[in-house]
């Protein structure tokens, strides 16, 4: 049964599309980019989800008439494994490198191919991107078992891209997997697996395997067999899984029940026995480099793996409750819990350069003049966290007579720190609608408005509903903290859009902000430390 579904930018610029329940939902999220004419996006539901994974329409609860919204990504910066090269995803899909010339910082032979580039992942030594046409562009290191020349034919559609450290693995839009690179890091794969690699949604990477998940829920993993390549012990429970997370030598799949199923090296996760009975309704897992946390529906977290990468949390357990997020680093958590705090636990010898990291930093009042922030570093790599919800609006769809006839108020909105925006806005408009609107002209990151009389206005109601009238002020509060690491250190957003860095934190201590940057808008993750370079200075502008 075909269903249509309604995707429109923030602009009020939509499409409809017919979509089959069975799609993927990267297919759609294709489609949608190419009939807006478009680089990168990414695609919304006004339940604030982003579309993308393994799930079919019809699993992510796509129904016929819905309402999406489209965001345009940002740039995104990748590394390669070791940080001695870099690669930039421009808005427009095209692509910067520097670092090692011979390990993918010199990008200059194929630099006319690298346009509107889709996705970039990295080896030790060298980058694979997605062009827009489906097909794939190397650069870097050509020391590979199985060379890029001799699967280059078969990489047509490639949906998705996956890096180990010495072997790339991609997805296409049948299902099929085509990999190259090193053997023993899953860079070939044979007649008999081939068979098996069909109808794949997803496809994950430890250091030297891979696994992907099929349309079916089942597993097949394939690699250094040490690394999570062999899941033969545990195939018969690999059954209707949704998700599949990673460390550097181990894989743990979260199954539709909640139940998680692990394999692999047993100091990285692979063995989750002793915790077994606990990890029932669990709907995310986040990693460290040998060790697991795994966050249940009510909030609680429970952990495995090697103790001083965080695998043990018994001595801060009382802390980690009604837990919204967990980041790993390389052998750090750090979680996000109720009351807005931060929870951290894992390698002990940090504690002392976390402290000094934190302390480097100076709190800036906004101004409108340029902040700019000096510090150490050194030679890393980058992968985006780029975290985009739709909470603040509610998609429709585009009716140009409503916009016609709608009557447009003067509200005023305003921010705890005085700062504040003037809007015209339409009275048809959402609540959520208005917020995004005063988002972006504040460059703040803003979570809710509220009555001149202190009501929380309802995000899905419009402004006439809300009883709004042209001259009311409105009170905005900020988006609540976030955070993103590298494979040593934290990066925190703050809730006034101010960004502390820091290294790896101690047991079971809180992570405390003592400075910031002013109204830092994105934050991006490292596998070692921050950018390139021994020493770097970002320039972060009053507006972001």
């Amino acid at each position: 049964m075909t269903i249509t579904v309604h995707a429109s930018l923030l602009s009020g610029h939509g499409i409809s599309l017919a979509a089959e329940p069975h799609w993927d939902v990267g297919s759609l999220c294709l489609k949608v980019q190419q009939e807006l004419g478009l680089s990168r996006i990414k695609v919304v539901t006004a339940r604030g989800t982003v579309l993308g994974g393994a799930a079919t329409l019809q699993e992510a609860g796509i129904e016929d008439g819905e309402a999406l919204g489209v965001v345009v990504k940002d740039i995104e910066i990748v590394g390669t494994y070791d940080g001695r090269a870099f690669a930039m995803i421009g808005r427009d899909g095209s692509v910067v490198t520097w670092g090692q010339d011979s390990l993918g910082g010199d990008s200059t032979e194929v630099q006319h191919q690298l346009r509107n580039v889709q996705q970039i992942k990295g080896t030790r030594g060298a980058f694979a991107a997605i062009l827009e046409d489906g097909s794939v562009c190397t650069w870097g290191e050509t020391r590979q078992d199985v060379t890029f020349e001799a699967v280059c034919p078969e990489l047509r559609d490639v949906r998705k891209l996956q890096a180990s450290f010495g072997a790339f693995a991609a997805v296409r839009g049948d299902g099929r997997v085509v990999a190259w690179g090193s053997h023993s890091h899953g860079g070939r794969i044979t007649g008999a697996l081939k068979t098996k690699l069909q109808f794949v949604r997803d496809i994950e990477a430890t250091g030297l395997a891979f696994a992907a998940l099929c349309a079916d829920g089942s597993v097949v993993a394939w690699g250094h067999q040490d690394s999570g390549g062999d899941c033969r012990a545990v195939a018969d429970r690999l059954q209707e899984v949704w998700k599949i997370r990673s460390t550097m030598h181990a894989f743990a799949a979260i199954r539709k029940d909640g139940t998680v199923v692990t394999w692999g090296r047993v100091d990285a996760g692979g063995d989750s026995s002793a915790v077994q009975t606990q990890l029932t309704g669990v709907r995310e897992i986040a990693s460290t480099g040998y060790a697991f946390a795994a966050i249940r529906d009510d909030g609680s977290v429970v952990t495995w793996g090697r103790s001083e990468h965080g695998g043990d949390s018994r001595k801060i357990q009382e802390h980690l409750v009604n837990v919204k997020h967990v980041q790993g680093s390389v052998s750090t958590f750090a979680a996000i819990v109720g009351d807005g705090s931060i929870v951290a636990w894992g390698d002990r010898l940090r504690c002392l350069e976390i402290r000094s990291a934190v302390c480097e930093f100076r709190v800036k009042k906004h101004s409108e003049d340029p902040v700019i922030f000096r510090q150490e570093c050194r030679s890393t790599g980058k992968y985006r966290n780029d975290p985009v919800t739709a909470d603040s609006f509610q998609p429709r769809r585009l009716d140009m007579n409503s916009y016609r006839s709608a009557m447009s108020i003067n509200v005023e909105v305003a921010l705890l720190s005085g700062r504040s925006v003037a809007l015209l806005a339409e009275l048809d408009w959402t609540i959520g609608r208005l917020l995004l609107a005063a988002q972006q002209q504040l460059r703040t990151g803003l979570d809710q408005l509220y009555a001149q009389d202190g009501e929380l206005l309802n995000q899905a109601r419009t402004l006439e509903e809300s009883g709004l009238q042209s001259g009311n002020i409105l009170q905005a509060s900020v988006r609540p903290k976030r955070l993103a690491s590298s494979s040593t250190d934290f990066v925190l957003l703050c809730e006034t859009g101010s960004v502390v860095a820091c290294s790896e934190v101690c047991l079971g201590k809180t992570l405390l902000p003592h400075g910031s940057l002013v109204d830092v808008l994105h934050i991006q993750v490292t596998t070692s430390t921050f950018p390139c370079c021994m020493r770097l200075q970002i320039i972060v502008y009053s507006g972001g």
